[in-house]
């Protein structure tokens, strides 16, 4: 790959994010506030931490890594992200990850919902 290749793929990157930020009100960011001091910043994760109490897993994680249950929803989610956005430009990867969220989770969860005495689950996944 040249570098022209290169800067044209990037400048096509470049049109398509702003591209899609062509509808978005900017000020609606104006109110949000970011945590200006370490104790704000502990303030906003305890409060998130509450909230995150009623989830055994995320309990069990953050027991096991001695980190509060926010930032291990932050990690979380920007490892699939990451996970996400580098599967999908590897061919490999993506049909892989392709197939593993529509055709094995489903057949995962229409076998635990067949497996479960409720029959809302059965009705979602089994029509699916």
């Amino acid at each position: 790959m040249d570098l022209d290749e290169l800067k044209g793929q990037f400048d096509d990157a470049v049109k398509a994010v702003s591209d899609g930020l062509q509808g978005f009100d900017m000020d609606a960011l104006k109110d949000v506030k970011l945590p200006a001091s370490k104790e704000e910043l502990l303030e906003l994760t305890d409060e998130y931490d509450k909230k995150f109490d009623h989830i055994p897993f995320l309990s069990d994680l953050s027991e096991q890594t001695k980190l509060p249950k926010s930032i291990v929803v932050a990690v979380l989610t920007l490892t699939a992200l990451l996970f996400t956005v580098v599967s999908f430009n590897v061919k490999f990867l993506g049909v892989f990850t392709t197939n593993l969220i529509g055709f094995a989770y489903p057949a995962y969860a229409s076998i635990k919902a067949i497996d479960s005495p409720q029959k809302d689950d059965d009705t979602k996944w089994l029509t699916y």
